[in-house]
């Protein structure tokens, strides 16, 4: 007998250690379509989510999710381990470029369903939240643990979830978050997340044989359709001109059915006619020194990035002396004054850069937006989150995302 519980002691034992160096994985099966494209909209992350009971720890982060235009759907994996430390990443896109030989760049060619595996979750169960901005204060504030209705996207969502792929087949907003909760209050766990979304250009037209006389009304949709996501109507308007204007001096109808027929040949035409009229566009409405000033905000940035937070802040500083309206490099020295304690002066500066956003009718909503996700990727750093809370400056801070947030709604 004494040797029996031996054998099964060690038939344990052996066990436990095959499955720690074997992990599991799970498999999920997508369909992809002939002319649809893969888009990468969250890059592989990890990120620890503490539990309840740890003091300075968060049990709350979320991701901002910015879905691109064409989009017919999209879909994120997550997965769990135990303990802080960073494993392998997810590469899902990888994994999806490789089986289709596009890359991840181009159009498919052949409709084909794949499998795609992730790592099974081993970590603790996280509730995984599709909100809108609305509702994503209420999820930070954790207002729905006193009372606040959270309100989220069903097929989006998945509560005492471990691992998995979860696609959203009807997208409804272009900017949306992923709010991830750890409901223990004993153990943290250790997330990985990535999102893809699969899109279609408007590019198969010349399939239906269009007449010579629906193509200029084509094209006009076509570019329109593009610029508007980028840019206000306005400024849509007269870049669809200049872009239609090109084509027609440069084209003739049949040059252009026939360049549509190829994929490649036609994408890299229009691309130069759109990098064209927007260099037009920007060399009439921008200052001559902004192109000075901005080399400038780069060296800023690059000094910022290496933690030199004087020559950043100096170069800042040179950028805006040369042109006063540089609304980034206004914005990035906000950046720089609210990790010097300076909120006060940090929320100036960011009137200054909304106020040159909204001027720059070529560059300002791309520029308001990436202002917008400098100051949330610094409140997701814990590090930061403790920093702030220590010196009162959380509310302040999140006083000046919503704003730039608002502003940002009503160039869209």
């Amino acid at each position: 007998m004494k040797n029996n519980w031996i054998f099964i002691v060690l038939l344990f034992i052996s066990y436990s250690i095959s499955s720690q160096e074997t992990p599991k994985e799970e498999s999920y099966q997508i369909t992809l379509n002939e002319g649809e494209k893969l888009v990468r909209v969250l890059s592989s992350q990890q990120i620890y989510v503490n539990s309840a009971t740890k003091i300075g720890g968060k049990t709350r982060v979320y991701f901002p999710i910015e879905i691109p235009p064409n989009t017919l759907r999209w879909f994120y994996v997550v997965t769990t381990t135990k303990g802080e430390k960073e494993g392998e990443a997810l590469n899902v896109l990888g994994q999806l470029a490789a089986a289709t030989l596009t890359g991840g760049a181009s159009t498919i060619a052949k409709g084909m369903t794949t499998t795609v595996t992730i790592p099974s979750g081993s970590g603790g169960v996280v509730d995984s939240y599709l909100l809108d901005r609305q509702n994503l204060d209420v999820f930070t504030s954790k207002g729905d643990n006193w009372g606040q209705s959270l309100y989220y996207n069903i097929e989006g969502t998945r509560e005492n979830f471990r691992s998995g792929l979860i696609m959203i087949n009807n997208p409804s907003f272009q900017y949306v978050y992923i709010g991830i909760k750890n409901p223990s209050s004993s153990l943290g766990v250790n997330v990985k997340i990535e999102a893809i979304a699969i899109t279609r250009e408007n590019a198969d037209w010349y399939k239906s044989s269009p007449s010579v006389e629906s193509l200029k009304e084509f094209m006009e949709k076509t570019f329109n359709g593009h610029f508007k996501y980028k840019y206000s109507q306005q400024v849509s308007d007269e870049l669809t001109a200049c872009s239609l204007s090109k084509i027609m001096r440069e084209k003739r109808a049949d040059e252009l059915i026939s360049l549509f027929k190829y994929e490649e040949s036609y994408k890299n035409y229009f691309d130069e006619i759109v990098k064209s009229c927007e260099d037009e566009y920007r060399k009439k409405h921008q200052s001559a020194n902004r192109e000075k000033s901005n080399i400038y905000n780069n060296f800023g940035w690059e000094y910022y990035l290496k933690n030199d937070l004087p020559k950043a802040y100096e170069n800042y500083l040179r950028a805006i002396e040369i042109d006063p309206n540089n609304g980034v490099a206004i914005a990035n020295l906000g950046l720089l004054l609210i990790l010097d304690n300076k909120t006060s002066e940090a929320k100036e500066k960011y009137v200054e850069a909304i106020t040159c956003f909204k001027k720059d009718m070529i560059d300002g909503k791309n520029n308001m937006k990436e202002a917008n996700k400098k100051i949330v990727e610094l409140l997701n750093f814990a590090s930061n989150r403790e920093i702030f809370i220590e010196r009162n400056q959380l509310n302040d801070i999140n006083a000046i995302e919503e704003i730039i947030f608002q502003e940002l709604n009503k160039m869209n």
